[in-house]
C-alpha cells in the first residue's frame, strides 16, 4: 500500500469510526434500538462505574445491553447524547477512540427536577470487522453530574407501566 493508499485509508476509517459514534447517541435519543445496536460488537465490555450506583465493569451481550437501555430510555421525555471530540489511535483493525460526552436526560415530573446532566467522555476499544467498525469494549468516565438520579428509576417505571411516549423510533 503507498503512502497515499494508508493516509486515505485512515481517513475512510476516521470517517467511520465517527459515524459509529454519532448512530450510538442518534439511536438512543431516538429509541432506535436496531442503530443503537449495530454499534456493538456481539460482547462488549462495559465500565460505567464512574456512574453514580453503576456496577464494576462487566461483559455481556449487546443484545443484554440495548434491552437494558430500551427498559430505561424511552421513559424520559427527551434526551440528548452530544458526542464531539472524537479521537482516534488506528492500529491495523483495533481503534482506541475517545469522544467528549454532553448528555440530558429530561423528565417533566412533579419534583420540578426535570433534568438530568452528565459530561465526561468515552473511552471505546473498536474493531474493525466485516461489517465495519464495532464497539468492543465500552467506557464512560463521568466528569460531572447534575440533578437527580432518581430522574432514571422515574423513567424505568413509565416503560414497565406503559406511560413511556418515547417507545420507538422517530
Amino acid at each position: 500500500m503507498t503512502i497515499e493508499q494508508r493516509a486515505l485509508q485512515e481517513l475512510i476509517d476516521r470517517k467511520d469510526i465517527a459515524d459509529v459514534i454519532y448512530r450510538f447517541a442518534k439511536g438512543v435519543d431516538t429509541c432506535d434500538w436496531a442503530a443503537y445496536r449495530s454499534c456493538y460488537a456481539d460482547t462488549v465490555e462495559f465500565d460505567f462505574s464512574s456512574a453514580h450506583g453503576a456496577t464494576p465493569a462487566q461483559t455481556m451481550s449487546a443484545d443484554k445491553w440495548v434491552e437494558f437501555a430500551s427498559s430505561i430510555m424511552p421513559g424520559f421525555d427527551a434526551t440528548s447524547h452530544i458526542m464531539s471530540n472524537i479521537i482516534c489511535d488506528i492500529r491495523g483493525d483495533i481503534a482506541d477512540v475517545r469522544v467528549s460526552l454532553y448528555a440530558e436526560h429530561y423528565l417533566a415530573n412533579v419534583s420540578g427536577e426535570n433534568s438530568h446532566e452528565v459530561g465526561g467522555f468515552y473511552s471505546h476499544q473498536m474493531k474493525r470487522t466485516p461489517q465495519g467498525w464495532k464497539i468492543h469494549k465500552a467506557k464512560l468516565t463521568q466528569t460531572y453530574t447534575k440533578a437527580p438520579a432518581q430522574l432514571f428509576e422515574m423513567a424505568a417505571a413509565r416503560v414497565r407501566n406503559g406511560t413511556a411516549r418515547r417507545m420507538q423510533a422517530t
